[in-house]
């Protein structure tokens, strides 16, 4: 049973690296290799049927767990981002001292909440709407060959429900004040949401 103590610490660990959020695919499949070759090790050394089926049944009960985490750090890792990009068209608009520089929600209708969310999800774009190569300045729209900074589609479990600019729309002031206030919610499947506010003053948060 020793043994057994051993491979669970080794699958808490590698757990809690998962809930902070510390790990990607390919580090994930490492930390599964590692703790397979613990599984062959073991083996090798007396492991019995009894411990290796107690550890089977401790990794499918912490990878269900951890699969369960995944969603609220999608979440999250997307309210960021969108501050994150906020933020960016905050320091274009003072760069290129101009008012031209949108952020454009695309909101989807989310009847489903709060158990569910559309797929796909909506998203947002942030374009210099400047009218190069025939497009019209100021209209809040990309078109012609305006400039496009970003263009971010909400993954699988995560959609843009709401927003509260008007048109749609927002920016910053060559002076990094706001153009309009507002907010946008991402929700997500199961329950949870995030708000990103946006003041009068320019300041962003979450929420």
């Amino acid at each position: 049973m020793r043994k057994v103590r051993r491979l669970t610490y080794s699958l808490i660990q590698w757990l809690g690296n998962q809930k902070a959020g510390g790990g990607g695919i390919v580090k994930q499949r490492f930390a599964i290799v590692g703790i397979y070759n613990k599984v062959r090790l073991s083996r090798r050394s007396g492991f019995t049927l009894v411990e290796l089926m107690i550890a089977v049944a401790i990794i499918g009960i912490l990878v269900a767990v951890g699969v369960s985490w995944r969603p609220m750090r999608s979440l999250q890792a997307n309210a960021r981002m969108l501050y994150s990009d906020l933020q960016m068209v905050k320091m274009e608009a003072i760069r290129r001292n101009s008012r031209n520089v949108v952020m454009a929600f695309n909101v989807v209708p989310c009847p489903g909440l709060p158990g569910s969310v559309p797929s796909p999800g909506g998203g947002y774009s942030v374009f210099v709407d400047d009218g190069a190569g025939g497009g019209v300045a100021g209209d809040k729209i990309r078109n012609g060959s305006e400039g496009n900074l970003a263009q971010v589609d909400m993954p699988q479990g995560v959609a843009l429900c709401a927003q509260t600019f008007a048109g749609g729309v927002t920016g910053f002031l060559p002076t990094g004040m706001p153009s309009n206030a507002g907010s946008v919610t991402l929700n997500k499947n199961g329950g949870g949401s995030a708000v990103i506010r946006l003041s009068l003053t320019g300041g962003i948060k979450i929420e």
